[in-house]
C-alpha cells in the first residue's frame, strides 16, 4: 500500500523528515507553516504536493524521484534549495508542467534520461542549468519568466549544441570538464583569507563572520572598496589574500573596518548559524543529494554556501562538490581504519591560512601535518585540496567524511570529531543579507 501523508498532521511542524516512496495529492498543500522537508527514498511527488507553501525554503530532491507531478513545489517563493537531477543506469525522471514555477531556485542541473514540462521552472530566479544527456526541455521550462528570456540564464552541457538554447536564444556553452576544477581554483583564489589577519581564533569565534564575509563577496553583494583601502603600501587590494598576515595583531589602522565588520558578522547578525537549528534555512547535504551538487561543479559552476559544523559550532565558506575520478584512500587518525572517499568538498577552512606559491593556493593551520613545536614559517604549508573535507558513498561506509583537521588537530576540542555528513549543513550565499539598510 502506498503511503500518502496527511497535510493535517505535517502542518504542526516547521520541518519534516519523510521516507516514503510517494508524497500523494495535495498532501502538503498551502501548509503556510512548513520551512524545511527532507526526503528519503522518495519516488513520486505527486500534484499540488507542496503547492503554496509560502514559507517553504528548503527542499532537497534525493536521487530516487522518478516523478514530479503538476504545480508541485507552485508558489514556494522562498524556495531556494537548487533543483539538481542525475539520472543514471538507465533510470528516468519527468517532471510535470509548473511544477517549480514561482519559487526561488537559482540553479538547476539535469543529467541523463529526463522529460522537463512546460514552463516547470518559469518565475524562478534561474542564473543557470546544466543540461547533458538524454534531457527534453518544453516549452519555457527554463531560462523564461512571462515568456521573456530570463537575462544572463546560461545553459552548460557537453555537446556541441543544445537544440533548446538554440531554439529559445538562450547561450549555451559547452564546456570542457576536465578543466573544470583548475578554473574554478583560479576563479575562487581572492577569497580565501589569512587566518590571522582576522580575529579569528577559538577564543573569539568568528569563523562564521569569515564564511560570511567570503560569501558576501563572492557574490558581489558587498564589493571589496566596502572594506579595504584601493592600496596599501603601493600594492593593489584586489583579494583577501592581499590583507597583510599582520593586520589584526599589528592593529593596521587601513584594515581595522575589515577586521571590525567581519566578526561584527557573526557576532551581531542573526543567521542561525550556531544556535537555531530549526531555522528551516539550512540544507543538509546528503548521500541522496550529492551527485547534483557535484554535477554543478564538474561545470565549473560555483554554489557559494557557509558549511556549518554543528557538533563544533563551526563555519566555512563552501563552493561546490568534487566527484573525484580517482577514489583516495585515507587513514583516519583516530580510528586508525583506512576508507575510500570518491566526493570531496571545497571550502575555505577558516582554521587554516592561506597564500599562493607558485600559482597555487596552499594552507598551513591547526593540525600536527603543518605545524609542530619548533615549526617555521616557510615550513608546514599543505596543498589547498588537502584541507578540504573528504565524503563517501560506499556501501559500509556510505556519509562517512574525514578532515584531517578534525581528526586529530592542535586546536581542535578532543571531543569534536567529525565523521559523517549529518554532522554538516549548508546556507546558501542566497539567504545571506549584507546586514545594510
Amino acid at each position: 500500500m502506498t503511503r500518502r501523508i496527511s497535510t493535517t498532521t505535517v502542518c504542526k511542524s516547521s520541518i519534516s523528515k519523510l521516507d516514503c516512496p510517494t508524497i500523494g495529492y495535495e498532501a502538503f498543500y498551502n501548509c503556510l507553516g512548513l520551512e524545511t522537508v527532507t526526503l528519503s527514498n522518495t519516488k513520486t511527488i505527486d500534484d499540488h504536493a507542496f503547492e503554496l507553501c509560502t514559507s517553504l525554503k528548503s527542499a532537497p530532491i534525493p536521487n530516487s524521484i522518478e516523478f514530479i507531478g503538476k504545480l508541485a513545489f507552485h508558489g514556494d517563493s522562498k524556495l531556494t534549495t537548487p533543483a539538481l537531477f542525475v539520472k543514471e543506469n538507465g533510470k528516468k525522471l519527468t517532471i510535470d508542467t509548473a511544477a517549480f514555477e514561482g519559487t526561488g531556485i537559482e540553479y538547476t542541473a539535469f543529467s541523463g534520461d529526463i522529460t522537463v514540462g512546460d514552463y516547470a521552472f518559469m518565475h524562478c530566479n534561474l542564473k543557470c542549468a546544466v543540461v547533458e544527456g538524454n534531457v527534453k526541455l518544453s516549452g519555457g521550462s527554463v531560462g523564461y519568466n512571462n515568456w521573456k528570456k530570463v537575462p544572463g540564464f546560461t545553459m552548460y552541457g557537453n555537446a556541441n549544441s543544445n537544440t533548446y538554447a538554440s531554439r529559445s536564444g538562450i547561450p549555451y556553452v559547452k564546456v570542457d570538464t576536465n578543466k573544470s576544477y583548475d578554473n574554478m581554483m583560479n576563479e575562487l583564489k581572492p577569497y580565501f583569507m589569512r587566518m590571522n589577519a582576522t580575529q579569528f581564533g577559538n577564543d573569539k569565534g568568528c569563523c562564521a563572520g569569515v564564511a560570511i564575509a567570503q560569501v558576501l563577496t563572492y557574490t558581489k553583494k558587498l564589493n571589496w572598496s566596502d572594506w579595504f583601502p584601493a592600496k596599501y603600501n603601493g600594492k593593489q587590494i584586489t583579494s583577501f589574500l592581499d590583507v597583510p598576515e599582520n593586520a589584526n595583531t599589528a592593529n593596521i589602522p587601513e584594515f581595522q573596518k575589515y577586521i571590525t565588520d567581519v566578526y561584527n558578522y557573526w557576532k551581531n547578525q542573526n543567521y542561525y548559524l550556531f544556535y537555531n537549528k530549526k531555522c528551516g534555512y539550512e540544507i543538509t547535504l546528503t548521500p541522496e543529494t550529492i551527485d547534483g551538487y557535484a554535477k554543478l561543479t564538474e561545470y565549473g559552476i560555483v554554489l557559494p554556501a557557509a558549511l556549518h559544523v554543528y557538533n563544533h559550532n563551526h563555519s566555512v565558506a563552501i563552493f561546490g562538490v568534487e566527484k573525484l575520478k580517482t577514489p583516495v584512500q585515507i587513514k583516519d587518525d583516530i580510528s586508525n581504519t583506512t576508507k575510500t572517499y570518491n566526493y570531496r568538498m571545497i571550502i575555505s577552512e577558516n582554521g587554516y591560512s592561506f597564500k599562493e606559491q607558485n600559482g597555487k593556493l596552499v594552507a598551513k593551520g591547526c593540525d600536527h601535518f603543518t605545524w609542530w613545536p619548533g615549526c617555521q614559517d616557510n615550513e608546514g604549508w599543505i596543498p589547498v585540496e588537502d584541507t578540504y573535507i573528504y565524503v563517501s558513498t560506499n556501501s559500509g561506509t556510505v556519509g562517512d567524511c574525514y578532515q584531517q583537521r578534525w581528526d586529530k588537530g592542535k586546536n581542535v576540542k578532543a571531543d569534536a570529531k567529525i565523521s559523517t555528513l549529518n554532522d554538516y549543513d549548508m546556507l546558501l550565499a542566497s539567504d545571506f543579507g549584507t546586514g545594510k539598510k
